[in-house]
């Protein structure tokens, strides 16, 4: 019995200092919260005085409670399939990147990179693809062959745009996608037979063109006698500028931007005219020509201008015209230049004429036959 009793007492005692633990935590918790709330604003010694002389003590305000910001949701763990034993990991995708092969004429190539690679640059900003050249060899220049650039991109479209770039650069000169909002591509109808002249000797017309209006002019190869459509590319203002030069060329075979200090002369011949003015084989021109050293343009059924030209410097188109209405002259006046007649000797002897050497021998009759021979 004794020993049930003290087991009871010693329950009970353990029951008693788990109480006063539990106590002791909860007031030291009680303490902490106390002392992390805000404090009561302390009195300033001033009160309210209300109408019948007592004394109003403030209201207190209500402070409100601070919202603490909520924890961010976890990231959620994404589980990988465990890599049975004896097994590798699968490879991780490999990401594609588009890209194009574009070949380039080798003497284009220059072009394609422009002044210390300024034109490159442009066709990779306005496209945002990026353009790899070939390297070139030790003593191996690019002039020559065709090499193959490649093209990357974010995607396919911007690889096109560039490529559409390369070969218009290549093809055409100049690009669209690289010009800005004033450029223009128009163009004008020109003759085979005129496209000498809008060249030039060693392409100096045509040069004198591009450099004095920034102009890209695109003549394509002839075709027997059919126009040729002739494509201008440049701002507005210089292309109509350069359309006009053009026209001045095929009328006057000369304009002032491509042919300084030279003027012509206009002269009407009748069109029936022409041959007996261009003299056999051309020897009427050729002569002035090389007296003059002017140049004279007789027109043919394709000319625009109908006039004969006289194209070159003041004092020689002068010198030049000089001859022509001379020989126009002798053309409308042809009895001013016939030869006249030899005057006859008169103190040659006089022609002693044969009247027995006839062959008039009148007619055959049978009766002659007898006073006849045969001549072998």
């Amino acid at each position: 019995g004794s020993g049930g009793g003290s087991a009871a007492a010693d329950a009970a005692a353990a029951v008693a200092v788990a109480d006063a633990a539990d106590a002791a935590a909860a007031e030291t918790a009680a303490d902490e919260a106390a002392a992390k709330a805000p404090s009561p604003p302390a009195e300033d010694g001033w009160a309210t005085v209300g109408a019948d002389g007592n004394t109003v003590k403030p209201k207190k305000k209500k402070e409100k409670a601070v919202e603490l910001p909520k924890p961010a949701a976890p990231a959620p763990v994404v589980k990988k399939d465990k890599v049975p034993e004896g097994e590798e990991a699968p490879a991780e995708p490999v990401k594609v990147v588009p890209t194009l092969m574009v070949t380039i004429p080798g003497p284009k190539i220059g072009m394609i990179i422009g002044p210390k690679g300024a034109t490159l640059h442009s066709i990779q900003d306005a496209t945002g693809s990026r353009i790899q050249l070939p390297e070139r060899k030790e003593g191996e220049g690019r002039s020559s062959g065709n090499l193959k650039a490649t093209v990357t991109g974010p995607d396919m479209d911007s690889c096109k745009a560039a490529e559409r770039c390369i070969k218009d650069l290549c093809s055409k000169g100049y690009s669209t996608l690289l010009a800005g909002d004033d450029f223009e591509e128009a163009a004008i109808m020109v003759h085979p037979r005129y496209v000498p002249e809008i060249i030039g000797k060693q392409g100096a017309v045509i040069r004198a063109i591009r450099d004095a209006l920034d102009t890209n002019l695109k003549i394509p190869q002839s075709s027997g006698d059919a126009p040729l459509r002739v494509t201008i590319a440049g701002s507005k203002e210089n292309v109509a500028r350069t359309k006009a030069v053009v026209k001045e060329i095929m009328q006057f075979y000369h304009s002032d931007i491509t042919h300084p200090g030279v003027t012509h002369a206009e002269v009407e011949v009748p069109q029936w005219q022409l041959g007996l003015f261009s003299g056999p084989k051309g020897s009427n021109i050729n002569h002035i020509q090389n007296d003059s050293k002017a140049k004279l343009f007789v027109p043919r059924e394709w000319s625009l201008n109908q006039n004969v030209l006289i194209v070159g410097t003041m004092e020689q188109v002068a010198k030049a015209n000089r001859h022509v209405q001379a020989l126009i002259h002798r053309l409308n006046n042809p009895d001013e230049f016939k030869p006249k007649p030899k005057e006859e000797n008169k103190d040659a002897p006089p022609k002693v004429v044969d009247h027995w050497s006839s062959n008039d021998d009148g007619p055959h009759e049978e009766w002659m036959d007898e006073y006849m021979y045969r001549r072998n």
